[in-house]
């Protein structure tokens, strides 16, 4: 005898909260990272940010049981974009600018002191 209901487990619902709770955590420190920092070490630090989300992003997929060949290709592409747009954001920034922007506010803590 088959129960007259029987609720069904989707994993879309999972992957909807991971969305929901991934993306605006992204978005946000986006925001600190512009708001906060100089703009020489925008790029920088902007390129941290965005290659750890590729990463972090990619490592919860994977550890949700979700393979490259098979599972939500949507997904592993936005990880590899995330990965791809933070190596940019790395090849676009001017060190000699990060470098020196650093020794100042280095410069103004010690002064500070």
């Amino acid at each position: 005898m088959q129960p007259a209901f029987r609720r069904k487990t989707d994993r879309t619902t999972a992957d909807s909260l991971a969305w929901v709770i991934f993306v605006p955590l992204t978005a946000v420190a986006c925001v600190a990272i512009v708001a906060l920092l100089p703009p020489a070490l925008v790029l920088p630090a902007l390129s941290t940010l965005l290659v750890l989300a590729g990463f972090a992003f990619a490592s919860g997929l994977y550890l949700a049981g979700h393979r490259i060949d098979r599972g939500p290709a949507e997904a592993w592409t936005t990880a590899g974009a995330l990965v791809f747009l933070g190596f940019a954001a790395a090849i676009m920034a001017d060190g000699r600018e990060a470098l020196a922007a650093l020794e100042q506010m280095q410069v103004a803590r010690v002064a500070g002191l």
